[in-house]
């Protein structure tokens, strides 16, 4: 008797888990807001990749960055940020670092 109530509860609770899952996919999306920055221009989109060699500048003059893809800073690479420059991340997104970052 005892096999069978618990026999009988799994095969329910089976049952109900696979009523619950779903195949739609959530409508989760980001939009980074346009907001002029001191200059009255807009953000300036920086590009994701990889910074292989040589030497990447953020400049105050073009801040705020928007990054929205990974940004990669390779063993040869280089990436300078200016004082007062302001980098925004899309979510999820950040920079990964093996070679020299200067921030000051």
């Amino acid at each position: 008797m005892n096999f069978l109530c618990v026999s009988l509860l799994l095969i329910l609770s089976s049952a109900r888990s696979q009523e619950d899952i779903t195949t739609d996919t959530p409508s989760i999306y980001y939009t980074e807001p346009s907001v002029p920055n001191d200059n009255g221009s807009d953000l300036t989109e920086l590009p994701g990749g990889h910074i292989i060699g040589g030497k990447r500048i953020l400049e105050r003059s073009k801040s705020p960055y928007v990054l929205r893809e990974d940004l990669y800073v390779d063993r040869e690479g280089e990436l300078v940020i200016e004082p007062g420059v302001e980098i925004r991340f899309a979510p999820m997104i950040g920079i990964t670092v093996r070679g020299i970052i200067t921030a000051k």
